[in-house]
């Protein structure tokens, strides 16, 4: 944050290669597919890491809303989405690439469902597909 900025949920573009402090988040348009061609828009925290924690991969899906493929510390289920958005399950898996921000890379990967941490202490990731 910075003196333009209201709170916390305040998001601006980055419409120029200003400095980008190395505490800023970062959100990256992303294009995700499923397995069956079908694309969706989303986005993704732009990290220099693979790590889903980090990445938190969120897809939107039409009117509906979206799905949060990241659930941190509790373990997320399909049931609690709208049936629209609940179809994302049918294309599983999906994978995703950002899009190219100034000089930061484009972020992939590959997500076989809903995840979250299976144990905090040993950093142990589990999935619901």
């Amino acid at each position: 944050m910075d003196d333009t900025v209201r709170n916390e949920l305040t998001v601006r573009p980055v419409s120029s290669r200003e400095v980008i402090e190395a505490d800023f988040q970062i959100i990256v348009r992303t294009v995700f597919e499923g397995q069956d061609g079908s694309r969706y828009v989303g986005y993704v925290y732009w990290r220099a890491s693979d790590h889903l924690g980090d990445l938190q991969p969120v897809v939107f899906v039409g009117a509906a809303g979206c799905v949060t493929f990241w659930s941190g510390m509790l373990e997320p289920a399909w049931s609690a989405y709208p049936l629209e958005m609940q179809a994302l399950r049918l294309v599983l898996p999906v994978s995703f690439t950002s899009e190219v921000l100034f000089e930061m890379a484009s972020i992939s990967g590959v997500l076989e469902g809903l995840y979250y941490f299976k144990n905090i202490e040993d950093g142990s990731v589990g999935v619901v597909a």
